[in-house]
């Protein structure tokens, strides 16, 4: 059965909407007082397997039950499913791809490793450096003083 979800590391567990847990015919395990940016409410808590379209499998996560229906996803993933793995995020060539394995291969860092490619990284002038507009004047006495908007 197909569903949508929408990953987000602000939310600290995972929420499953309130129809999708009716339809399910899920029996809440607890009650818990939950604060979100529209405010706060009492949530069922359920035990529920999610499987993730590249063969990733939770078992007995204990999820939340959102306050609306009025939304565009069935289940929202939170930080304790994100935690257990490694989430990426890459705009190569302008097609956005999101990447997401459990259990961790390893560290991805962008910056530690060097992964970036060196010819699309900006140079920026130094402050006695020739203004990049051309006008023959050091930097910090043309475009370096401008305050950036």
């Amino acid at each position: 059965m197909g569903r949508h979800a929408l990953w987000d590391t602000g939310a600290n567990c995972t929420v499953i909407k309130r129809g999708l847990a009716e339809e399910l015919g899920l029996k809440p395990v607890s009650i818990v007082p939950v604060t979100t940016p529209q405010g706060t409410y009492d949530a069922n808590r359920f035990y529920v397997d999610i499987y993730l379209p590249n063969r990733v499998f939770v078992p007995r996560l204990l999820v939340l039950e959102g306050q609306s229906n009025n939304c565009n996803w069935d289940v929202l993933i939170g930080m304790d499913i994100i935690c257990r793995g490694d989430f990426s995020v890459t705009n190569y060539k302008g097609k956005t791809t999101f990447s997401f394995r459990m259990p961790s291969a390893g560290e991805i860092d962008f910056v530690k490793n060097n992964h970036f490619a060196p010819e699309t990284v900006p140079k920026f002038p130094g402050r006695n450096d020739p203004c990049p507009c051309g006008s023959g004047k050091k930097y910090k006495h043309c475009h370096g003083n401008e305050i950036p908007n």
